[in-house]
């Protein structure tokens, strides 16, 4: 094996994936300004992020048991290719001046409900491809992938293309998720979650009975809980003050729409940063990783809320990134290691599952806390869960090497 071993199905997936967070990162700035042009009211523009969130509560776990039993490559290049339909729908609206709210919040939705199978086959596929020691570096090398496409040059491309036309960043998000779902199909045939694999129309009872399996594991390995309500708690803190950034930006910050997509583009150079540190840490001492994380993560927040300084904002913004990825990669590479052979799509849709709600009651709670005490209380008043989390982050235990089944 060579100093990387990294084989060419690999970076073929990594290439798929870094492609798809281009269109992500577009998004992530275009949406947030298609809604708040349509509206000013708080509890609207987070509802494009609760719209984004709640396809996890009614398909979450039946992928990851999709993800076990059929052929994940299939599975993800066709969740693409809706994905950029859904899109490509949105645009056509725009362009012909008829976006009402229901139909941006219909395609996020949409959109969402086909990122869980999209975002999931990356970290079930990726302890196939890989030798089990490389596994930290090739999620740490995803992660990167990720944090400079998703964060760092998406979402600054996607204000600059909102300025040109509000439906520019959609149809190049739509454009970049066809050609990801294309490339997805090149990974090896052979590739599978689990080694108990049925023909690619497993029954409605074997995938019953698997999504049953998953919650089982997660229940039963208590570092697996603990990892799974911190990460939880992280996503609805992060969540309730994120989803109403625009409007901080716009309305405290007094900055304009291109500002914004360049501030989340600085908050990503600390999420590299955070990539690359997380890259060079042993992941013998991951509850010390995850709980150092959490701690930065509160106190970046904190200090965003109380500042109306650009520099102080975007300096908070790219530490709280920095530490989101060193906690992201410890965890995904402790799920990876703490869930049996064969379990490992479901184990990853249940958690995200109850993350992903988390975060989409987060934000629809921020949105109510910054319609009754202002734009700043998200952040202040929620800061303190996280040194709950911390705490349940610091008694996650992972041995090295992979469970058996």
């Amino acid at each position: 094996m060579t100093t990387l071993g990294l084989s060419g199905s690999y970076w073929r997936l990594w290439s798929a994936s870094t492609l798809a967070n281009l269109g992500d990162g577009v998004r992530e700035a275009a949406m947030p300004l298609v809604a708040a042009a349509i509206t000013r009211d708080p509890l609207i523009v987070a509802g494009v992020m609760v719209a984004q969130r709640l396809p996890w509560l009614l398909v979450g776990i039946p992928a990851g048991a999709l993800l076990d039993s059929a052929d994940p490559r299939k599975v993800s290049g066709v969740a693409n290719w809706v994905r950029a339909g859904a899109l490509g729908a949105l645009a056509m609206g725009l362009l012909v001046g008829v976006a009402p709210v229901w139909l941006l919040l219909a395609v996020v939705f949409t959109v969402g409900a086909g990122e869980i199978v999209a975002d999931s086959v990356a970290i079930v596929a990726i302890p196939e491809l890989v030798d089990d020691r490389q596994l930290q570096r090739a999620n740490g090398l995803m992660s990167s992938g990720q944090i400079v496409t998703n964060e760092f040059l998406g979402p600054p491309l996607g204000g600059a293309l909102f300025v040109v036309g509000a439906a520019v960043p959609v149809i190049t998000d739509a454009g970049l998720l066809a050609i990801a779902g294309a490339l997805l199909l090149t990974l090896p045939r052979t590739l599978r979650g689990s080694e108990d694999v049925r023909p690619a129309g497993a029954t409605r009872e074997l995938v019953g009975r698997r999504i049953g399996e998953g919650i089982r594991v997660v229940r039963a390995n208590r570092s697996l809980r603990r990892l799974a309500l911190g990460t939880t708690i992280l996503a609805a803190v992060d969540a309730a003050w994120f989803a109403l950034l625009v409007l901080f930006v716009g309305d405290e910050l007094r900055l304009n729409d291109a500002a914004f997509g360049l501030l989340l583009a600085v908050g990503a150079l600390g999420g590299l940063l955070g990539a690359l540190l997380a890259d060079r840490l042993t992941d013998a001492r991951v509850g010390r990783q995850l709980a150092g994380a959490l701690i930065v993560t509160a106190a970046a927040q904190v200090a965003i809320g109380l500042t109306a300084s650009v520099m102080i904002v975007a300096a908070a913004l790219a530490v709280s990134s920095g530490a989101f990825a060193v906690f992201n990669i410890a965890a995904v590479t402790a799920r990876q290691r703490l869930a049996p052979k064969g379990t490992l799509g479901r184990v990853t849709t249940t958690i995200r599952t109850v993350v992903e709600s988390g975060a989409a009651l987060g934000a629809l709670g921020g949105g109510l806390l910054a319609t009754a005490f202002g734009l700043r209380a998200p952040m202040l008043l929620t800061a303190p869960l996280l040194l709950i989390a911390a705490a349940l982050g610091l008694q996650v235990r992972v041995a090295g090497g992979r469970p058996a089944a």
